[in-house]
This record gives C-alpha cells, structure tokens and sequence, in this order.
C-alpha cells in the first residue's frame, strides 16, 4: 500500500505492516467450507483477521516469503533482527517503533495457532520459518513445492560454431529489486563466460538494471 512504501526504503521493499480489518465472521459462518486456504494474506488481512479464520474454520496457510516471521519486511535479505524481536528495524525510514509491535502481535498470533496448518513450496523456506520458531510451539511446517506442467516447455538448446548455446529467460515485476536476485544471475553468468558456452539472457520486467 501507499503507507507501506511511505514509511520503508525502497530497497527493503515490498513490506507490509498496516492491514484494516476486513472479515465478517458472521457472514463466512453462513457459507460451507471443508477447509481454507490462505496464500498472499498482507493487505488484505489483519492478524485479528487470521486469528477468526482459524479459529472458526479448518484453515491451511502457503507461505511465499519471510512476512509471517518478522514486523512486516517480505524479505529479511541481510537483517536477522526477525529472529530477535525486530527492534531498530532498518527498513524503516520513520515510524521504527511501529515494527516490534507488530512482530511481537505475529509471534503471539503463531504461538497460539495449534490448529493452523503451515506449508512450504521450498526447504529455504521452511528452514526459515524453523529457526524463526525455535521458542515458539507451531505445529510442523509441510514443503509442497510449486509444482509446473513440463509439457508446455521445450528446451531451446542449440550448437553453434562449435559451442553449447542456451538462452535463459528472467521474469521479474521489478527485475531491479534485490530480493529477485538479478544481481546473482549475472555474478554467476560471468563466472562461466570462460566456458565454451554461448548464453543468451532474456531480461522481462518493470525496472533498470546494470549488466557489466
């Protein structure tokens, strides 16, 4: 939201910590669920929100970054102020004191959802969400990865003057956002140019990038 990106640097963000208020409980209460499912819930949930839903209801959540763990950094990149208590937050540009309120308001929400089913689609994750928990009983975190129809894909391969030629593609909303890892692409990219490899790289995306 405006706020958001208002209060935090640019390079911290996204980052999500003012979320309204939205569920009407008694109106869910009418309608018939065998279970939900909650994927990108910032924005559009509150931790007053999460706390109905499970509570009344069979409810999974799919983890997609680091929100849950920390005062509202998406990714926490260099910062292991999550694991702690997200004290002198440096994402912030103002407002810092609003961050450990809201981690300590997430860690008592996590501490209490022993019905609430956590899922992973990646072991990175995972293990983050693990250590971010080690004094916090959470009920184990499942890894279902993401999961890609190979068929609709074919290698474009090919051998040219006598190299191996591949092309990659980078798809990025933001390609010039540090958490996309554009950055590492490239780093690694030029440590094989010596190869006997013709790579072709195909940058998709909103944002400028500096390619050495």
């Amino acid at each position: 939201t405006l706020t958001n990106k208002m209060l935090s640097k640019k390079e911290f963000q996204p980052m999500s910590f003012m979320t309204g208020s939205s569920i009407d409980i008694d109106l869910l209460n009418k309608q018939s669920f065998d279970v939900l499912h909650i994927h990108n819930w910032y924005n559009f949930l509150s931790i007053r929100d999460l706390t109905l839903l499970y509570k009344n209801f069979p409810t999974v959540m799919t983890l997609h970054d680091q929100r849950i763990m920390t005062g509202g950094c998406h990714y926490s990149i260099d910062c292991n102020n999550y694991l702690i208590s997200c004290v002198r937050c440096p994402a912030m540009k103002i407002g810092k004191h609003i961050v450990p309120s809201i981690k300590e308001q997430m860690d008592s929400f996590l501490g209490e959802s022993n019905k609430l089913v956590f899922i992973s689609p990646s072991l990175w994750l995972a293990n983050l969400f693990n250590g971010a928990r080690q004094e916090i009983a959470v009920n184990p975190i499942r890894v279902i990865p993401n999961v890609m129809d190979s068929s609709l894909y074919q290698s474009s391969y090919s051998r040219k003057q006598g190299k191996d030629e591949f092309n990659l593609v980078f798809a990025a909303t933001n390609i010039a956002a540090k958490t996309k890892g554009l950055h590492l692409l490239l780093e690694a990219l030029e440590k094989i140019s010596s190869f006997k490899h013709s790579i072709n790289l195909h940058i998709v995306g909103a944002g400028e990038c500096h390619i050495p």
